[in-house]
């Protein structure tokens, strides 16, 4: 993709290559890597007692304190999607998935807070 002579001034191309890495940094912990954590976490417990997927993952997300636990291991994954951007020079990229992570923290923070305490 060439980014053009006048890629300081805000082109079209640059500003579509800017928030792909802000899109892909909120969508992946949610989409991708919260179902593979709680699957991880499932295979353990069915190893004790055999609930059903969906139902643990019902149970997971009936608690704050679950939730916010399963969030945070979630958004872990965006450290991957950050070095690769790095790796890759994508620069634009790695800023959008660390804005994302950041916004995540503090969600996590807050949900923490709303539970009880920061235990």
């Amino acid at each position: 993709m060439s980014l053009g002579k006048n890629w300081k001034t805000g082109s079209p191309e640059l500003d579509k290559f800017r928030n792909r890495g802000l899109l892909l940094g909120f969508i992946f912990p949610v989409c991708i890597m919260m179902p593979l954590v709680l699957y991880i976490f499932y295979l353990d417990a069915a190893q004790r007692f055999d609930p059903g997927f969906w139902l643990y993952t019902k149970k997971v997300f009936s608690t704050l304190h679950n939730f916010a636990n399963v969030f945070s291991l979630s958004v872990l994954g965006n450290l991957a999607l950050f070095f690769m951007n790095l790796k890759r020079n994508n620069l634009w990229g790695a800023r959008g998935i660390l804005i994302a992570t950041m916004f995540y923290a503090l969600v996590v923070f807050i949900v923490k807070i709303l539970e009880g305490g920061l235990e």
